[in-house]
């Protein structure tokens, strides 16, 4: 294969606090799609020098065109060559094959807290690019030279460069001043696919001052996908704060990041607050849940009816009527055993 696509040795994805905004849900393609004039695989985006930029792709037929020296991965300057276009399902140079992705390692960056490994990703030609989900992540695992395997932490996204994904993973105990002799390849166990959703679930409830009351939200269980469940707990009502938990549960291996808004009515009033920490009241802005953490349970704590003019109504129950709006996105990790070899990759020292 000739050297038509330049990849960048060096992601900025080094924040870990970055996450991708939510998209549109996944959707099948109708059907194989070529896109005119692209071969069969596309790098999504990459960043070059803290700058955006859309990398070369590589081209079937047609006018190559000299891709800049800054962009290649040596001082060599680039070369055009005219040869058939590649088979399609053929990787690009570097890339291996996990699931309908390429994925290859760009650069592992030590610092004193912990192991950032970029990786990005192309996909095929073959989809609907509109209509398809770019690479998801996944579970990984960093095996060090000596044989010790290394579970991830998480791992960031940036809207900005889709394609990359950064994946953080613990100093081992002991292994400060870690160099690129001391790394020997990252796995990929898993890959995610991502899902977004919005529900709804309602309550009404009788709060007495000085009591908390506990009563179920309707519904308070919702089927997701490959045997996910969400659920709710009885939520907890006093007059200053209402609580609830929620917990993934079923037979798949996944996380959700939950984002809730709450309308409250009582005594003729209504407000819509979202959860503590999040601001509230006329004009709230619903949450993002792509701010909030993958986990595989979590809770919302709510300010109570007190934050409701109850003139003439303070001594005695209060009948309060609670609607929940949830928003989540969910992954689900379907197992993998991929191996992604280090050789020739940038290794850096930062801090």
């Amino acid at each position: 294969m000739d050297d038509r696509i330049r990849e960048i040795l060096s992601s900025p994805i080094e924040d870990k606090g970055r996450r991708r905004p939510p998209g549109e849900p996944r959707r099948e393609a109708e059907g194989p799609t070529a896109v005119r004039g692209l071969g069969p695989w596309l790098l999504g985006a990459v960043m070059a020098g803290g700058a955006l930029a859309l990398i070369g792709y590589l081209v079937a037929g047609g006018d190559d065109a000299t891709t800049p020296t800054s962009l290649a991965p040596s001082s060599t300057a680039a070369t055009t060559t005219t040869t058939a276009p590649p088979q399609a399902g053929a990787l690009p140079e570097g890339y291996t094959a996990a699931g309908v992705y390429g994925v290859r390692v760009e650069r592992v960056l030590v610092r004193p807290d912990a192991v950032f490994v970029t990786v990005s990703s192309v996909l095929p030609n073959t989809l609907d690019i509109e209509a398809s989900a770019g690479f998801e992540g996944g579970r990984w695992e960093l095996e060090l030279s000596d044989g010790e395997v290394i579970e991830s932490l998480g791992q960031s996204f940036d809207g900005t460069a889709p394609g990359f994904v950064s994946v953080r993973f613990p100093i081992p105990p002991g292994g400060g001043g870690l160099g690129a002799d001391d790394f020997a390849a990252v796995r990929l166990t898993g890959i995610g696919l991502r899902t977004f959703d919005e529900l709804a679930a309602t309550a009404e409830v009788l709060v007495t001052p000085g009591e908390t009351a506990s009563i179920a939200l309707r519904p308070s269980r919702f089927t997701l996908d490959e045997g996910v469940m969400l659920e709710f707990s009885d939520l907890a009502a006093s007059l200053d704060r209402i609580s609830l938990e929620w917990v993934l549960g079923g037979e798949g291996d996944a996380v959700a990041s939950v984002a809730a808004l709450l309308e409250m009515t009582a005594g003729g009033q209504t407000i819509s607050i979202g959860p503590d920490g999040q601001g509230g009241g006329f004009g709230f802005f619903f949450p993002s849940h792509a701010s909030q953490p993958a986990e595989r349970d979590g809770s919302f704590a709510f300010a109570g009816p007190a934050a409701l003019d109850l003139t003439g109504a303070e001594d005695g129950p209060v009948v309060v009527s609670l609607a929940f709006q949830v928003s989540l996105s969910w992954t689900v990790y379907a197992p993998a055993n991929v191996e992604l070899p280090l050789d020739g990759v940038l290794v850096a020292e930062a801090g």
